[in-house]
């Protein structure tokens, strides 16, 4: 299965260098993600089947009404991780078989789909947190049937339980980032690691003031509390190990 996994990594690699994998996506020929989609529209959400057209006429339509931001919002996460599938892949290079990993605040999960897709020869367990929004339904859905996946309420995570916790593009739009980046600490065990971005935003749509105003603190924190193995705090995608093993 490892073999058959790489192959298709390189395979998308391929497509996208001769510049063809996009246009294979936008047009739902390639990746399923379109497939999945109509199933939750019809399945989950009662609607009427869509069609691809319907879909990118109706993401301008939505993106474009207050009304209709959430929908908006998960015909853009939807498209934007189908174009680029193999998400973050040095993470999965670090994981071992019987690990626990978090993917917290995980919206529609994009790691895990890397994971299920690319390195499901490595047998882990993966654990979704996220309030309640369109994403996380869409997710809990389309992965229903996933054999090793789980839930956790982002609130009430267990103490030194995960070898890995993942907190992708989350903590801007956090209400209370240095709280929750403690938490996430406390949740992890010695040893384990930290894979996180945190972008440098305004503060402004989607992300919040807190996000904006705590940002040093929270990197300051994660530099003292874990050994930092990749990447640099607060630029682009960082890696920490916990301190304690």
């Amino acid at each position: 299965m490892r073999i058959l996994n790489e192959l298709k990594i390189r395979k998308v690699h391929y497509l996208k260098r001769v510049g063809l994998y996009e246009h294979l996506v936008l047009n739902g020929i390639i990746g399923g993600w379109f497939k999945e989609l109509q199933d939750y529209w019809t399945d989950s959400l009662r609607r009427e089947k869509l069609s691809l057209i319907d879909f990118y006429q109706l993401h301008l339509k939505y993106s474009a009404d207050p009304d209709r931001q959430e929908v908006a919002l998960l015909f853009y996460n939807v498209l934007k991780y189908a174009m680029r599938p193999v998400w973050e892949a040095r993470l999965s290079y670090l994981l071992k078989p019987g690990m626990k990993v978090l993917e917290f605040g995980c919206g529609i999960a994009p790691l895990y789909r890397t994971y299920r897709t690319f390195f499901n020869h490595i047998k882990v367990e993966w654990y979704l947190a996220d309030v309640e929004n369109i994403l996380l339904k869409f997710a809990r859905y389309t992965y229903m049937n996933d054999r090793g996946l789980g839930y956790h309420h982002p609130k009430f995570l267990p103490k030194e339980k995960f070898d890995v916790v993942i907190v992708h593009e989350v903590f801007e739009h956090l209400p209370q980032p240095l709280a929750t980046a403690n938490d996430l600490l406390d949740c992890l065990k010695p040893g384990g690691l930290l894979y996180f971005t945190y972008l440098d935003t305004d503060g402004t749509g989607l992300d919040t003031l807190a996000g904006k105003v705590e940002r040093g603190e929270v990197l300051i924190l994660i530099a003292t509390e874990t050994l930092i193995i990749s990447g640099t705090p607060g630029s682009g995608v960082c890696i920490g190990r916990k301190g304690g093993e």
